[in-house]
């Protein structure tokens, strides 16, 4: 009357086995569900920082060595020493062998240095006092070059932007569509503060735009000034060369030292290494995520490994019996893998809610990505799935391989 739990009594103590493994299967269960919701995290933050390193920062960074120089400070420099020491140093550097080009800035790109100056254009009304305060940079003629930023319309700066010459601006697109939208920006004239004198310039180009605070950061109104108009004291050098940009770095200080040897070289670093730091912290949280996520679906395989192999050593007498009645190897292996998914599917539905609160808890985090992105849905419960069809595989194997015979001498 009671054949089943004859076939599946086993041993003395039986019953007290297999309510420890049902404890145990909802133990893994639970462990299931947590590892859905790390790995979903998980997965979302490495997308994530996958998104955000394939933002095109708008300008080159292969092969580019940067550094920053400063000249002493003098009383009653003449301003245009300053420009004329950058524009030596600019040609010494790009005939260095390996070499390909070099130019200067005030700052570079992904820094904290930003130079702000009200910008006024001159059809703006004077007594106005909401004067557009924009980001400028003041650059060699050859830095949008030397830089890989693209010319839209004009021209950019030339050997007639000259210290006395006619003041000249580079606008980009931005600061285009911000002041004039619609319009046609080359020609406009505006005023600034020029060597701590009101100036009048032209606009003669427009170029595309970078960005500048990093890949989670925006494209800002910006123009730029030319190094000779508007000479510094400290430059920024972009030099670009053929070969491996740090093996520049002893015959470049070689060469500022030639020029002047009172003049430091310092914060050296590649293009590269200067946009691959902007990405320092999402870089270290997704790997962090990975690394408690790969841990947790590591003890979520050993927990199913263990339950499976624990149920098939207290159910030999059972499946000896399935076998000899002729069930075959595969329907005794395919009820082993049944009871894992059956596992694995209740611990991953459960773990769905807890993967949704984690993607609401990293929202602020994300970038490119949802909160509830299906494609990291997707690859979170394949590979939950797959490690634990394969955790159940071994005893669902070692199921198959009972001999009838030794498995009912044994009891």
């Amino acid at each position: 009357p009671e054949l089943r739990s004859v076939l599946t009594g086993g041993s003395v103590g039986a019953g007290t086995g297999r309510r420890t493994i049902r404890v145990r299967e909802w133990l893994v269960v639970g462990q299931i569900g947590l590892t859905a919701g790390l790995l979903f995290g998980a997965t979302l933050l490495t997308r994530s920082f996958a998104e955000l390193v394939r933002v095109p920062p708008g300008f080159s960074t292969r092969n580019t060595l940067t550094f920053s120089v400063e000249l002493p400070r003098v009383a009653d420099r003449d301003p245009r020493e300053a420009g004329d020491f950058f524009e030596g140093l600019r040609s010494r550097l790009g005939s260095l062998p390996g070499a390909l080009d070099a130019t200067v800035a005030s700052d570079l790109p992904f820094t904290i240095w930003n130079n702000y100056k009200g910008f006024r254009p001159l059809e703006m009304d004077a007594e106005r006092e909401d004067v557009p305060s924009v980001e400028s940079r003041t650059v060699a003629a050859n830095y949008f070059d030397v830089m890989g930023i693209p010319l839209l319309s004009g021209r950019t700066f030339s050997s007639e932007d000259g210290y006395d010459g006619p003041l000249a601006f580079v606008v980009n697109r931005q600061m285009a569509e911000f002041l004039w939208p619609g319009e046609d920006p080359l020609g406009r004239q505006a005023e600034i503060s020029l060597r701590r004198e009101p100036a009048t310039g032209t606009v003669v180009g427009v170029v595309a735009d970078i960005l500048d605070d990093g890949p989670r950061g925006e494209h800002e109104p910006r123009f730029y000034l030319s190094y000779e108009q508007d000479p510094k004291t400290w430059g920024s050098i972009i030099l670009t060369s053929s070969v491996e940009a740090l093996s520049l770095v002893q015959p470049a200080r070689r060469a500022v030292g030639e020029l002047n040897g009172r003049v430091p070289v310092t914060e050296v670093v590649t293009m590269e290494a200067l946009v691959r730091e902007s990405t320092f912290a999402e870089r270290v949280l997704s790997g962090l995520a990975a690394a408690f996520g790969s841990l947790a679906l590591l003890l979520a395989a050993v927990g199913i490994y263990g339950v499976m192999a624990y149920s098939v050593s207290e159910r030999r007498r059972e499946i000896g019996i399935r076998t000899a009645l002729g069930a075959k190897r595969s329907e005794v292996t395919g009820l082993v893998m049944l009871r894992a998914f059956r596992m694995s599917l209740v611990g991953a539905f459960g773990g769905m809610a807890l993967a949704l609160a984690f993607g609401q808890v990293l929202a602020s985090l994300l970038f490119g990505v949802t909160p509830r992105d299906p494609v990291s849905f997707l690859i979170t419960f394949t590979v939950l799935g797959g490690v634990a069809l394969l955790a159940a595989w071994v005893p669902a194997q070692q199921a198959g391989r009972v001999d009838p015979m030794v498995a009912m001498r044994a009891e």
